[in-house]
């Protein structure tokens, strides 16, 4: 569902002062129109805040995090779903550097900033963003995750990924015996063969994959199988598998251990069970890390199908994005 929230920084529309940019003006009477799909609500003590950024190039057409000027922070409302300030108030949209011109910026990204974060930079994984579009007093952004300094071609190709896994467990010492304690995004007994096909996300990107599997009679505490950057290696969770057998080097997990806080997952074979890809931020931290964030990839059940037999997780891809229009009031 989309939502479309009108913006009017100041209701005395008209008034100027000289000497402030080199037309003049200060523009602190721009009306904003921003439209969003896909946004969910963020715990600000976990999760961080949203926050809007326009970027103004210095002669050199430098265009490094510095050169960005915040135009405001804000969240979606958890009962409403309606935008509003980082405060939990109505929202309005404002450079907070009055005399730069926002037709002279080059283009947008909408952030999320760490929990209790004020810093006037960039310091959060750049979410969407977009290049202005129009001139004058009338101009435009469309931000999505395809945005070059977002994801680019990765979140391009999300599209068309596919994620297939099979039951096994190579850490096991009777693995045949026990492949319902095991999942691994693999094509074969092996663990050669690669199940997802997504593009690997670099350790300079702000974001990272996460697997997940989810017991529905407690689904409100999904079990973290691991986070990877590349689709192609082992994840970073390697607790509670067996020492008699040999890991794979692809994403999965073991449930062989369920001593030292292991969950105790006995049959994933049951029809019981979920199975969930997520794109994660990478600077998550404490309680944030063991709840999926919102953006899911990859989503659906665990069939009873016995063990090494690949199979399809649904593609459930819907990446949020947003347009932002700014009427410039000279």
């Amino acid at each position: 569902m989309k939502k479309i929230i009108y913006f009017s920084l100041f209701a005395l529309a008209g008034i100027y002062f000289s000497s402030c940019d080199d037309a003049g003006f200060v523009f602190t009477d721009d009306t904003y129109i921003f439209t969003q799909s896909g946004f969910q609500h963020l715990d600000q003590n976990t999760q961080g805040v949203y926050e809007a950024w326009l970027s103004f190039p210095t002669p050199n057409n430098d265009h490094d995090e510095s050169l960005y000027k915040s135009i405001g922070r804000f969240n979606i409302d958890a009962a409403s779903g309606q935008l509003v300030s980082d405060t939990g108030g109505a929202m309005t949209f404002q450079l907070k550097d009055a005399n730069l011109n926002p037709s002279n910026s080059e283009d947008m990204l909408i952030t999320i900033e760490p929990p209790f974060d004020r810093i006037d930079t960039i310091d959060g994984a750049k979410f969407l963003g977009g290049i202005k579009t129009g001139t004058g007093t009338s101009i435009a952004f469309s931000c999505t995750m395809n945005y070059d300094d977002v994801l680019g071609n990765i979140a391009t190709q999300f599209s068309t990924d596919n994620a297939q896994y099979i039951l096994a467990s190579p850490t096991a010492l009777f693995a045949s015996q026990q492949f319902s304690k095991g999942i691994w995004f693999t094509l074969d007994t092996f663990g050669t063969t690669q199940g997802l096909t997504m593009l690997p996300l670099a350790d300079t990107l702000d974001w990272i994959y996460e697997a997940w599997v989810i017991y529905n009679l407690d689904s409100l505490n999904p079990i973290s199988l691991g986070r990877f950057g590349d689709p192609n290696a082992a994840d970073n969770n390697q607790q509670c598998q067996g020492m008699l057998g040999m890991s794979w080097n692809k994403p999965g997990h073991d449930f062989i251990d369920n001593t030292s806080g292991c969950p105790n997952v006995v049959n994933l074979n049951s029809g019981d069970y979920k199975v969930m890809v997520t794109l994660e931020p990478r600077f998550e931290q404490g309680t944030a890390l063991s709840k999926p964030f919102f953006i899911r990839l990859f989503y659906g059940n665990l069939g009873v199908i016995g063990g090494g037999i690949p199979s399809f997780v649904t593609r459930v891809v819907n990446l949020p994005t947003a347009n932002v229009s700014v009427t410039i009031i000279e």
